[in-house]
């Protein structure tokens, strides 16, 4: 009965994943991978006619009719939802190893008409759960989908919610456990959670146990909890809020008392409350869902067209579910995980049509709302003998075929240069945070030195070092090379010079407005 099971466990782990940053606290750990399963005694009371609970009894929409939104599941840059009729539509890049193609609208799984759950790996590989007690697996891509694979599991399936890149079963019995004999196999649970390699299971009588792929171990102290907010987190019987670590010892609970959910993407986290959606940390693609404003330790509640009832959260973005059925989506856009058709961030939430009118809307890659070289920084002031960049030529051919923006960011040990054919958003720029998009480049200057940046020669080696890294469109570096060029001019808002080469020819200007790092 298990061989498909482990055969599919033996693929999804040579298949792998990205890897998510490690765990820390709320504020910074990646709980885009974070999601609960709640199971009610109707679900786990016998069903003799066979019927699904209560929300997973999907009824045919009528055709031309539309259908609301009943759950969003968020994970990297890939998002889903579950609508009432059954049928489930995606959007964004899911991670095969290389970019893999955009999917900015909507596209709607074939043959699912009867989703009653559903959950993404890391890598963006789809489970769903359906009304027949089924799980049901696709490895394409989003946007050359084709019939999902139906899986073998022990007893009928209520929901799915995935352990890294395991997929791990909640049955109507309350049994969850995963694809080998050496997961643990867990018993009358309420309501799983899973963050990464992690998860936690709240049991009937009250107690929790912590579980990774291979080991179970029950938290002591934990004897009375009713329900699981966020990942660590719960509200006893009696109404306490209380927080534990990864050996069960209990601390106090921080943040509101009316919080109904809380999820946290890459440094920022949201909390659902009875008075709405409230977010905190980093905000340098609008991911706090309030504006373009700066990183916030204070929470301020996000101006939402309805009501939330559900929210998830991914690695720099957010969706939640409203009372009117629809979703809302703010933050991050680089790989179309918004789902609006553009590859645009949102500071502020925007409602999907696509996902619940009758028809998928029609595909798009977003590729045509990037902002390209249009839309420019501004080149105002710059000092007289310095030259704004056209285009920089990298290692292999590699270019920026028109510079947009260029800002500089200067350290006690030399600086940082920017180099992009979009627009860069100074304030809110951080190295590492994927600032290139589909069919967009950024080049990296690194000017190293003792002290400060002051004007002369950078070589490949030396004291005074000058290094050209290219980035790709996912955030990593394809290509790094010791360059020459000279610093021609510093002062307190430009950096200019040269890119030497043998051919005066080949020599190309450069300048950067110098910003300030958040």
């Amino acid at each position: 009965m298990h061989r498909r099971w482990i055969a599919m466990a033996a693929l999804l782990a040579a298949c792998g994943g990205k890897k998510e940053r490690p765990a820390g606290d709320a504020s910074a750990r990646p709980a885009d991978a974070a999601a609960t399963i709640v199971v009610t005694d109707a679900a786990r009371a016998p069903d003799d006619a066979g019927a699904a609970p209560a929300d997973a009894a999907p009824a045919s929409a009528s055709p031309g009719v539309s259908s609301k939104v009943l759950q969003v599941a968020v994970r990297g840059r890939v998002a889903c939802a579950r609508r009432a009729d059954g049928r489930v539509r995606c959007w964004g890049r899911q991670w095969d190893g290389t970019a893999a193609a955009v999917a900015a609208a909507p596209v709607e799984l074939p043959g699912i008409t009867n989703a009653v759950g559903l959950d993404i790996t890391p890598k963006g590989v789809l489970f769903v759960v359906t009304s027949d007690g089924h799980v049901r697996r696709s490895f394409d891509e989003l946007t050359k989908l084709g019939p999902l694979e139906d899986l073998e599991v022990e007893g009928e399936a209520i929901d799915v919610r995935v352990l890294d890149d395991v997929p791990y079963v909640l049955t109507r019995a309350g049994d969850a456990f995963g694809p080998l004999k050496s997961n643990p196999r867990l018993r009358d649970i309420t309501a799983l959670h899973t963050l990464g390699g992690r998860g936690l299971a709240l049991h009937r009588d009250g107690h929790v146990t912590a579980f990774t792929a291979d080991k179970a171990t029950v938290l002591p102290g934990l004897t009375d909890l009713e329900t699981l907010i966020g990942f660590g987190c719960g509200r006893r019987r009696g109404g306490e809020l209380v927080c534990w670590d990864a050996r069960g010892k209990a601390s106090p609970w921080r943040g509101p008392a009316n919080i109904i959910e809380r999820v946290a993407g890459d440094h920022f986290s949201c909390d659902l409350t009875s008075s709405g959606v409230a977010c905190t940390g980093w905000n340098d693609v609008g991911q706090l869902g309030t504006g373009p404003d700066a990183d916030r330790t204070t929470p301020r509640l996000v101006e939402l067209p309805g009501k939330a009832s559900s929210i998830a959260a991914g690695e720099r973005s957010v969706c939640a579910v409203l009372d009117t059925g629809e979703i809302a989506c703010w933050g991050g856009n680089d790989g179309g995980q918004l789902g609006d058709g553009t590859l645009l961030d949102r500071p502020r939430p925007v409602v999907l049509a696509g996902v619940t009118s009758h028809d998928p809307p029609p595909p798009s890659d977003g590729l045509r709302s990037v902002q390209q070289a249009g839309e420019e920084m501004s080149w105002a002031a710059l000092p007289e003998g310095c030259k704004r960049p056209t285009r920089l030529r990298g290692p292999e051919d590699r270019e920026l075929a028109a510079v947009a923006s260029a800002y500089a960011y200067p350290g006690s040990a030399g600086a940082e240069l920017w180099f992009a054919d979009f627009r860069l958003e100074p304030a809110g720029y951080r190295a590492g945070t994927r600032p290139a998009r589909a069919g967009q480049h950024a080049f990296e200057l690194r000017l190293t030195k003792k002290g400060a940046l002051d004007r002369g020669r950078y070589q490949g080696t030396g004291p005074r070092r000058a290094t050209l890294v290219v980035h790709d469109q996912t955030g990593a570096v394809t290509f790094t090379r010791g360059v020459d060029l000279v610093v021609e001019r510093v002062d307190k808002t430009w950096i200019c010079g040269q890119l030497l080469d043998p051919d005066p020819a080949k020599r190309q200007p450069f300048a950067a407005r110098i910003a300030k790092r958040r």
